[in-house]
């Protein structure tokens, strides 16, 4: 296996090919606006080249993927190779991921994604449903509040209500 100092000089290469560079410790720009306008970004590497966008510009980033969810994003996690991870790392501004196997990174993912639940006090919006996987990982557990998970999907409305109205009563998040 190869040590993260590769994975990093790949990843770097990956942000190149979609058209974004670092010039600062959180500052991206576009380096080849034709390239991250038009070029071919293969469906595991979305979640890579869609942060570094957003890192730019989130408008430009929506626009070069309209309707690309958080929940499409999440979903496309396991498909992630090393070095998408890794560029998805940078792009984040996080520590390179460990590069254990699949399982381990899917419990790593799992349990960082309930920890933004948590440290955001995102429990009025989201809730546990836990119904066993197929899938490994923790955030597979996570639905938004407001459907009847556990059989049919069907919306809940007075759920959906209450899912609403903690939303709108959430504070702006500054860093």
């Amino acid at each position: 296996m190869f040590d993260a100092a590769h994975y990093h000089v790949k990843a770097t290469e990956l942000l190149t090919a979609f058209g974004v560079h670092q010039s600062a410790l959180s500052t991206w720009s576009l380096s080849d606006v034709g390239t991250a306008s038009q070029g071919y970004i293969h469906h595991s590497q979305k979640p890579a080249a869609l942060a570094a966008y957003a890192a730019v510009n989130p408008t430009f980033a929506a626009g070069r993927f309209p309707g690309y969810t958080l929940v499409d994003l999440v979903d496309k996690i396991p498909s992630l190779d090393y070095a998408e991870y890794a560029a998805l790392a940078i792009v984040c501004g996080a520590e390179l991921p460990s590069f254990k196997g699949s399982e381990e990174r899917a419990h790593i993912f799992g349990e960082a994604a309930w920890a933004i639940v948590e440290k955001y006090q995102l429990h009025g919006c989201f809730e546990r449903h836990n119904k066993p996987f197929q899938a490994i990982g923790d955030h597979y557990s996570l639905r938004p509040k407001g459907c009847d998970w556990a059989r049919d999907y069907a919306e809940i409305p007075e759920k959906l209500t209450a899912m609403r109205k903690a939303y709108r009563a959430m504070t702006v998040v500054v860093n």
